[in-house]
């Protein structure tokens, strides 16, 4: 064996630890024998370099066919240590040279073009996940190369994973990594800045449009009076303060144009058919009911009101107070109600596409918002 730099070097076992099998210390730029010390386990090769302090033993590769390739070592935060391993057979003996990655290009690049972070690891390994913040892009290689089929297990932070085979031929793959979305229905005439202009589309469209759900914590930093629609207790519906840590305030925007409460399942709803003329009707949740689609369906005006079905009735605080505790009805339009738009939680239209390309020998893994086009240069 020839390195480039020191290395410890063990033979690896289906049961392999690092603490089983004797450590062989190379010096850099030294040649030394080596066999494997049992015959009758798995000839696999790890290393890792002592003196890079967080570098954590490789998975085991063969190295008894000739072959050039790519040994992956893990640092801190998922971060990537590569080594080049090229095996030439001379007579009978297999001489394994260890040299420098340098600038050499990696086997793969996963690039990640959605708004939000992203999870990856290589799928029945020991290691653990790593994250990939939106807008950026790692090098990679397969920590177990000898663990086959090559998949990756993806999930963007906070939802459910994915499992996707990863191949050198171009394919985008058909199942999409979902993530939950759930939306702050704000009363904006509290909010600093407003609210943006939109068109009177129904919720349905507005689901996976991106035009006017802006992020709460970038518009409205600053404003100490923001107010929002919440479910704090019960069913009964109430504007009350912007909170980041209530699930209570959370909403999910549905393709029917309802609006379920994150928390309780339940759905915004008035308790009677309709409020008798000239009054309010408070709001609460329910379960969902075909027969009230006329109450149970919503959509945002161009004129920023909340309305559903029912004709001249808008969604308002209780005579128009707009204060912590005020209750939430459905009133006349005529009393000129606030404001109110839904804020996205997180950023994205809540489902990230993977694709795979080639960039000369590198397998390119792009993550893509499917509603978005933003790119960054790598």
């Amino acid at each position: 064996m020839l390195q480039s730099r020191d290395l410890s070097l063990q033979a690896e076992s289906s049961d392999w630890t690092p603490d089983k099998e004797p450590v062989t210390e190379a010096a850099p730029n030294s040649i030394m024998p080596f066999s494997w010390p049992r015959n009758d386990l798995d000839q696999l090769l790890s290393i890792c370099i002592p003196d890079v302090v967080d570098c954590e033993w490789s998975g085991g590769f063969c190295i008894n066919n000739p072959q050039s390739s790519v040994v992956s070592m893990r640092g801190t935060g998922g971060r990537k240590i590569f080594l080049q391993c090229t095996v030439v057979l001379q007579r009978s003996s297999y001489h394994v040279v260890f040299s420098d990655f340098n600038d050499l290009p990696t086997p793969y690049r996963i690039e990640n073009h959605s708004l939000v972070s992203v999870e990856y690891r290589q799928s029945e390994s020991r290691s653990d996940m790593s994250t990939l913040q939106p807008g950026s892009w790692c090098p990679y290689h397969w920590d177990e190369p000898v663990l086959k089929p090559h998949e990756l297990d993806l999930k963007v932070t906070g939802g459910e994973p994915m499992k996707v085979m990863i191949t050198p031929t171009p394919y985008t793959h058909l199942s999409a990594l979902v993530y939950e979305n759930a939306v702050y229905l704000t009363l904006s005439d509290t909010w600093k800045g407003g609210a943006p202009a939109m068109r009177d589309i129904p919720l349905n469209q507005l689901s996976s449009s991106g035009f006017r759900a802006i992020r709460v914590d970038e518009k409205l930093a600053s404003s100490s009076s923001r107010l929002v629609l919440d479910v704090p207790q019960g069913v009964q519906v109430l504007v009350k303060q912007y909170n980041p840590h209530s699930l209570s305030q959370l909403w999910q925007v549905k393709e029917s144009g309802q609006l379920m409460h994150f928390k309780t399942k339940l759905f915004l709803d008035i308790p009677g058919r309709a409020p008798n003329p000239g009054t309010y009707a408070s709001l609460i949740v329910k379960p969902p009911d075909e027969n009230r689609h006329q109450t149970q369906c919503w959509r945002f005006r161009d004129n920023g009101y909340l309305t559903c079905k029912l004709p001249g009735l808008a969604v308002s605080p209780r005579n128009g107070l707009l204060h912590d505790g005020s209750d939430a009805v459905l009133d006349m339009v005529s009393k000129n109600p606030p404001h109110i738009y839904f804020h996205k939680r997180r950023p994205g239209c809540g489902a990230v596409l993977m694709t795979t390309s080639l960039d000369g020998p590198t397998v390119v893994i792009k993550l893509l918002d499917i509603f978005s086009r933003k790119t960054y240069n790598k």
